[in-house]
């Protein structure tokens, strides 16, 4: 009873975990013009955005952060993953587009 108790309390914290990390490298970037490549940064940036959105201190972080402090926690901890992961593709982007 208590591995399926830690088990649906495991579930449930990876389950708030927001936003959404990207991929820092993508096997067709290399392929993309510049355009694309403008546009991938583009989205890169609206991804980071909204991790840095969920970092901030909204009513509704902090009735989270009163209500249920482990989910918040690991909301933060995905947070800053994000702001780190969109950074090293905006810079893998640029690189290529300083190439090309």
């Amino acid at each position: 009873m208590k591995v399926l108790f830690l088990l649906i309390i495991f579930i449930s914290l990876l389950s708030c975990a927001t936003p959404k990390v990207v991929e820092v490298k993508d096997p067709l970037d290399e392929n993309k013009n510049c355009r694309e490549l403008e546009n991938l940064v583009a989205d890169t940036q609206k991804f980071k955005r909204d991790a840095l959105y969920e970092k901030d201190n909204t009513g509704g972080n902090m009735a989270r952060l009163i209500i249920f402090w482990p989910a918040m926690a690991t909301s933060f901890h995905n947070a800053d993953k994000a702001i780190r992961a969109a950074n090293d593709r905006t810079y893998h982007l640029l690189k290529i587009m300083k190439i090309i």
